[in-house]
């Protein structure tokens, strides 16, 4: 394998035990996950100082070096298809291509353009106006010799975030309400080698907005190349702030819809924001939610972000294997495994749908109420989702009736489907319960939510249903 990965070994579960004492212990199967860690391109003219800087980086950052003295040589590893370059450390004066070579060379290729690149320098040869040249030249960050390790760590640091957020040409959008200070933010933001970026203080319909994507450039094409989607979604409150209940509505549209499930936000708040203490309420355990506290330095906004960024590419991982393996389990009917896994998911992969398969697993284990409870908060995730959305104004470039006609779908194809099977469960375990009050209450409140005609059609099939049994009985 090439230099540019690692083996992780990932859990597959497999089977579930528990021992006398109640200990809870799972049997795995490894996969052989792979995963890319940090390949540092170094080139130094000085062959003790090179020895040196491999060694003290490879201790420090757990890293791969590729250490030439020659500018021409590592040039040429770069271009090579083997080697996969997260950060290039420079000598100003390496032999073959100096360093401004090969930062302009590197900044002039569309293969290279986006890589972090820091330069060193002798301390006598360390001007102000070849500091400059470097900085306008396109150096992320210069370095005199000999060298402060110490500086030389905190530089390579933000560097490799700044890679991390570079490595996939990530899509950022910043929300706001007017009057925010949202423009400080993005001019930071705006630092980071993204793939798109666009901004918008308008209070516009936020699926909408999310399911529209970055702008696409003349040379997507839909049929070669995945449409673009956002990356990360960063939330300004600093200077004008949502209510708390807003702020959730939002969070909770996000995390419901299957397209979104592992999309990051940041929010950025003020100091004293209360609303944040609020919100804090309702989001615990989201690993992909960071609320961090603005203004904050280049390498902390930078830090945050690539954080985020690793966690999602790692979250989207495990959650499929885990949902996989929660779904395995209900077809063997191991249905107390299936409930363990689902009530130990660190990251909720969809609201509803975990309500579903926590719904199944109870009512294979014939825990009726419990599963009755699950269900009915199913289906309230879907009524919160319907109302958050009916309250947000339509798209801007719908007119009048097309925006009301527009709010009549306001479910996506997906989550009818989950709204007509919660009812049908819903109204077989009351009714097993004796519960008919409660199961025509949740009957109304999915026909409520259901305006797609068909959707709505079923809802009545099983209310009239219903209605029908409770006359029997």
């Amino acid at each position: 394998m090439d230099s540019k990965f690692r083996s992780l070994k990932k859990p597959k579960f497999s089977s579930f035990e528990e021992d006398s004492t109640g200990a809870i212990s799972y049997k795995v199967e490894e996969a052989d996950e792979k995963e890319i860690f940090y390949n540092i391109l170094l080139i130094e003219s000085d062959h003790i100082q090179r020895r040196e800087l491999t060694r003290r980086l490879e201790q420090e950052f757990d890293c791969s070096i590729e250490a030439y003295g020659d500018g021409r040589e590592a040039y040429r590893k770069l271009k090579s298809h083997d080697f996969l370059c997260d950060l290039i450390i420079c000598d100003v004066n390496s032999f073959g291509l100096n360093g401004f070579g090969l930062l302009n060379s590197v900044r002039n290729d569309p293969e290279t353009e986006r890589l972090p690149f820091l330069m060193t320098c002798e301390t006598g040869d360390y001007e102000e106006a070849r500091y400059e040249k470097a900085i306008e030249s396109g150096a992320n960050g210069f370095i005199k010799k000999p060298v402060d390790f110490d500086e030389l760590y905190h530089q390579i640091f933000y560097l490799l975030d700044l890679s991390i957020i570079a490595r996939k040409k990530r899509n950022l959008l910043v929300t706001a309400l007017p009057g925010s200070r949202v423009g400080e933010v993005v001019s930071q933001v705006g630092k980071f080698q993204l793939g798109g970026l666009e901004v918008t203080t308008d209070e516009v319909n936020l699926m909408e907005l999310l399911a529209e994507g970055p702008s696409i450039s003349s040379g997507w094409e839909s049929s070669t190349v995945p449409r673009p989607e956002w990356n990360l979604w960063i939330e300004v409150l600093v200077g004008a702030s949502r209510s708390a209940e807003n702020l959730v509505n939002r969070w909770r549209i996000l995390r419901s819809d299957s397209r979104y499930h592992t999309l990051p936000l940041l929010v950025l708040h003020s100091k004293d924001s209360t609303v944040v203490k609020d919100f804090k309420k309702d989001i615990l355990g989201d690993r992909l939610l960071e609320l961090y506290e603005w203004p904050c330095s280049d390498e902390r906004l930078a830090s945050v972000v690539a954080s985020l960024f690793k966690e999602t590419d790692k979250q989207r991982r495990n959650a499929i294997m885990e949902l996989r393996a929660i779904e395995s389990f209900l077809e063997k009917h191991q249905y107390i495994e299936a409930e363990r896994m689902l009530r130990s998911l660190e990251v909720v992969p969809n609201i509803v749908t975990v309500r579903i398969l926590i719904s199944k697993a109870l009512i294979g284990q014939n825990r009726l109420l419990d599963a009755l409870l699950e269900l009915e908060m199913g289906l309230d995730c879907l009524f919160q989702i319907w109302k958050a959305r009916s309250l947000l104004p339509p798209p801007k470039h719908l007119d009048h009736l097309q925006a009301k006609e527009s709010l009549k779908y306001l479910l996506r194809a997906e989550e009818l489907k989950q709204l007509v099977w919660l009812a049908d469960r819903t109204v077989r375990v009351a009714l097993d319960l004796g519960l008919q009050e409660r199961g025509l209450e949740n009957l109304q409140k999915a026909l409520q939510v259901a305006p797609d005609y068909k959707a709505l059609q079923r809802v009545e099939k099983i209310y009239e249903a219903f209605l029908q049994e409770i006359t029997k009985t």
